[in-house]
């Protein structure tokens, strides 16, 4: 029942060789498989055109971290329309951007009722096994 996070695609400190990117994801999912693998950064931070090719409908949680200057990628925006709600989790890299602003990135998607219940707060309660949230 382990759960693993990384973190995915480009750092700001790193930025000319992603940390993480989203074919090493793709290489761990194949070779694990059965993990339970969450791939922050919406599963690789500005690298997100890759995530959609190697990532959307995998067998991989992907976090909707991303700075408030990248709400506007258009590749970011869609991962959250192309990859399963149920493997959807909210996240906000706060401190770097608002717990609001992260709610707006996803809201402003205008996905529906249960996906947005499901990346608020469900998915991560049935991945960790909470129970009475």
């Amino acid at each position: 029942d382990l759960v693993v996070q990384c973190h995915c695609g480009y750092d700001i400190g790193f930025p000319f060789d992603p940390i993480c990117s989203p074919d090493r994801v793709r290489r761990v999912i194949d070779a694990v498989p059965g993990i339970k693998l969450i791939a922050a950064h919406l599963g690789g931070w500005r690298d997100w055109r890759r995530v959609r090719d190697c990532l959307v409908g995998q067998n991989v949680y992907l976090d909707t971290a991303v700075l408030q200057i990248n709400v506007e990628d258009a590749d970011a925006r869609a991962i959250l329309h192309e990859h399963p709600a149920e493997r959807l989790l909210f996240a906000t890299d706060a401190p770097w951007t608002r717990v609001e602003d992260g709610v707006r990135f996803v809201q402003r998607e205008q996905l529906p009722a249960e996906a947005e219940r499901a990346i608020f707060g469900a998915n991560a309660a049935t991945l960790f096994k909470w129970k009475n949230v």
